[in-house]
C-alpha cells in the first residue's frame, strides 16, 4: 500500500556530524561548536549544558540507545555522566551511514574495487563496528551513480537509490529495500528523471519509520510512504 502523507522524513547519513542530534529519549541535544573544537551536551530536563573537547574534524554522529552515550565519528564514545571515553573495538573506514541499536554499532560502507576491464565495483558492506562482524550488501558496475544510502532504526534494512545514467533515455532513479536479516532485496520504485528546463527531481529524499516497518520517500515534491 502506497499513500501520500505528510512528512518531515529525510535520510540520515554520517556526514550529518556538524548539527544537533537528540538523544532518543530526548533529554539531550549534542551541537558542535566547531570554533572552539567542542560539543556542547544540553540537558533539556534541568537545562545544565557541559561542554566537551573535540578532536580535528570530529563531531556528533549518534547517540546511545539509552541515551547515556555519543558516538564520534572518529570511533570514540562519550559517557555523559562521568565524561569519560572509549572506543569501538573494530572501526572501518568509508563509513556512509550508521546505527546504533541494542544490537551493537552498525555502519555501511563504501569502497571502489578494480578489475580486469579497467573499470570499477562499487561495494557497499555493514559492518558491526562493536563485534567486527561484517556483510556485503551490494555492488554496482558503474553504470549507477549517485547512489545514496540510510539504514533503519534497528540495523536490519538498508534503503539505496540507485541513479542509472543514460545518453538516449531519461535518467532513472530506483529505491531498493536490502532485508539484511533475510538477505533479501526488494525494488519499490524507479522514477524516470527528466533533464533541462522544468525537470523532475525524481527521487531526492528517503527515510525509515521508527519500527522500520515502513518507509518514506519524496518524489516529484510529494511525499509518500510503503509497507515493507
Amino acid at each position: 500500500m502506497i499513500s501520500t502523507v505528510a512528512s518531515d522524513a529525510s535520510p540520515s547519513f554520517f556526514s550529518d556530524a556538524g548539527y544537533t542530534v537528540v538523544s532518543p529519549d530526548r533529554r539531550f541535544a549534542a551541537t558542535p561548536k566547531l570554533s572552539s573544537d567542542s560539543v556542547q551536551i544540553h540537558d533539556l530536563h534541568d537545562r545544565s549544558v557541559q561542554s566537551y573537547r573535540l578532536q580535528a574534524g570530529e563531531g556528533p554522529v549518534r547517540f546511545s540507545p539509552d541515551s547515556r552515550q555519543l558516538l564520534f565519528s572518529t570511533g570514540r564514545i562519550l559517557t555523559i555522566a562521568d565524561g569519560t571515553y572509549s572506543m569501538v573495538p573494530y572501526l572501518v573506514p568509508n563509513i556512509v551511514t550508521v546505527r546504533w541499536t541494542t544490537d551493537g554499532i552498525w555502519a555501511v560502507t563504501y569502497s571502489q574495487t578494480p578489475t580486469s576491464s579497467a573499470k570499477t565495483i562499487d561495494v557497499y558492506k555493514l559492518a558491526n563496528l562493536m563485534t567486527g562482524e561484517s556483510k556485503e550488501l551490494w555492488r554496482s558496475d558503474g553504470s549507477d551513480l549517485g547512489s545514496d544510502l540510510t539504514l533503519s532504526r534497528d540495523g536490519k534494512k538498508v534503503a539505496i537509490m540507485r541513479c542509472t545514467m543514460n545518453t538516449v533515455h531519461p535518467t532513472v532513479h530506483s529505491l531498493y529495500v536490502c532485508d539484511i536479516i533475510a538477505g533479501s532485496t526488494t525494488k519499490l520504485l524507479s522514477v524516470a528523471v527528466r533533464l533541462g528546463v522544468g525537470a523532475i527531481p525524481g527521487i531526492d529524499s528517503f527515510a525509515f519509520s521508527p519500527d522500520g516497518k515502513r518507509i518514506a520517500y519524496a518524489v516529484e515534491g510529494d511525499i509518500y510512504f510503503s509497507d515493507l
